[in-house]
């Protein structure tokens, strides 16, 4: 089903497995690269190449809350080296922009802020802290123009570690939003106070306290890093003064099981707001 060339790159997507990208080598004067993608589990391919350089392909990451999100580098010189595309590799878009014009030998996504983006070029790290809109350096701490061939993450330590070419092996930490950075102390704000979830991270049910120093209409939901609502647990029900625990058992609305990575619980009372982040791992 493939075009018979060496597989050089596979991705496979952490929300759905069924969706398996791969690429191939090309072999010049005969076969072109190939673009592949398979929507269950590699029964039937098809050809998504499009118009991506025919160049060696190197490394697929795909969005762990989006199976049609994926990104794929390139090896070479004199064209693009990162691609994107947002329909299961329909449409492919360079997002290269600001990059030096040298082979991308590996990609991946922060798994809790698929917005940020680590590649591995060979003369070191970049980032992106907006699903590659841009691109900045991220090699302090390696040697001077290493070459980074491959890229992996430690969700719990949030850690990117960095696989060199002849320099060893090298970890730092990822980037956090600013959002993302906050104490385990409780928000307090007039008439109630918001807890952290405990445990934290979890899987696959956590609990999430907080108190009431007066009757309030309370509201409490769950979103997703994206903002997106995932669940109600509690819809604007006047409770008395008092101390309350809500367990969320890791499902989304529909009752599926939501994906890894950083969610946010947001508590609304008598018209105020407090929010915190917590971590569902699998």
């Amino acid at each position: 089903p493939l075009n018979g060339g060496a597989i050089l790159a596979l991705g496979v997507s952490p929300l759905n497995s069924s969706v398996v990208y791969a690429a191939t080598a090309p072999f010049p004067g005969s076969l072109p690269r190939g673009v592949f993608r398979s929507l269950n589990g590699g029964v039937s391919w098809n050809n998504v190449s499009g118009s991506l350089p025919d160049r060696f392909p190197t490394d697929f990451a795909v969005d762990p809350l989006d199976a049609g999100t994926v990104y794929l580098t390139f090896s070479g010189f004199g064209s693009p080296h990162i691609f994107k595309s947002t329909d299961f590799g329909g449409n492919w878009s360079d997002i290269s922009s600001g990059l030096p014009d040298i082979p991308f030998n590996a990609i991946v996504i922060d798994p809790y802020y698929p917005d940020y983006i680590y590649a591995g070029s060979d003369i070191g790290v970049y980032v992106s802290e907006d699903a590659g809109v841009t691109w900045n350096a991220f090699s302090e701490g390696l040697p001077d123009a290493v070459i980074a061939m491959s890229l992996s993450i430690s969700p719990l330590n949030r850690k990117l570690r960095v696989a060199t070419h002849g320099n060893g092996a090298y970890q730092r930490p990822l980037l956090e939003p600013p959002a993302a950075i906050a104490d385990a102390d409780p928000v307090v704000t007039q008439g109630f106070s918001l807890e952290q979830n405990y445990p934290n991270p979890f899987n696959p049910a956590t609990t999430i306290r907080y108190a009431l120093n007066k009757a309030l209409p309370v509201t409490l939901q769950i979103f997703n890093a994206r903002g997106q609502l995932m669940r109600t647990l509690v819809n604007r029900e006047v409770q008395h003064p008092g101390e309350f625990s809500v367990q969320w058992d890791g499902r989304d609305r529909s009752g599926s099981k939501a994906a890894s990575g950083v969610y946010i619980y947001r508590l609304t009372a008598g018209g105020q707001v407090a929010v915190r982040q917590m971590v569902l791992v699998k």
